[in-house]
């Protein structure tokens, strides 16, 4: 591909993957043939005002207002991406009916349906770590993500090395159940964040 593409004068390629690692892998291993031959630009959270207005109208068009608090309520569960915030609001959409008000207390029915349809995939992910990582991901879920080696973390984690929290921390990264967001870490899935604090918080 770039035997092709160094050929090709002025015109611009744009590489757009979900999965942060293997795209940072691309342009920053030495060993790739893409290493360093293009811009990194990190897309950060949805586009606010306009995206809200974008699923007002959805709900809108089939006879459900968007009340007080809806969005600021899924902008408190750490929903920045547009696939995650269209998943929630399809629960929402589901869960409710033609006339309904939906508020900040129309999450959690929403949630559970979520949590119903990925239930196999959260156990999953659970039994696939160990009970020292699952420590850390539930100080994780509830704790957030910054300060990791601060005092509060380790006494919610129970885990009072630092070189094992780090370890524990790299595993979930490797299973990409967080990842680092410049100086924090953040649950790949929100609503799997949302599932461990309520099972095991």
């Amino acid at each position: 591909m770039r035997s092709v593409i160094q050929f090709q004068g002025d015109l611009p390629y744009v590489f757009s993957g979900s999965s942060r690692d293997k795209m940072e892998m691309i342009f920053s291993d030495p060993d790739s043939p893409f290493f360093k031959s293009a811009i990194t630009i990190e897309v950060g959270a949805h586009a606010g005002l306009s995206f809200r207005n974008f699923l007002k109208r959805k709900f809108e068009a089939t006879k459900r207002k968007v009340g007080e608090g809806l969005f600021e309520a899924i902008d408190a569960l750490g929903v920045t991406v547009t696939g995650d915030a269209q998943q929630l609001c399809w629960a929402l959409w589901l869960s409710s009916e033609r006339g309904e008000t939906l508020g900040a207390d129309s999450i959690d029915e929403a949630l559970d349906m979520i949590f119903q349809i990925e239930r196999s995939k959260y156990e999953d992910a659970v039994l696939n770590v160990s009970a020292t990582q699952l420590k850390v991901l539930v100080a994780l879920a509830v704790h957030g993500g910054r300060g990791i080696y601060s005092a509060n973390f380790k006494r919610r984690s129970g885990v009072l090395v630092v070189g094992t929290i780090t370890k524990a921390i790299q595993r979930l990264e490797t299973l990409r159940i967080v990842y680092r967001f410049r100086d924090e870490f953040r649950f790949s899935n929100p609503f799997f964040g949302v599932w461990v604090r309520t099972r095991f918080a």
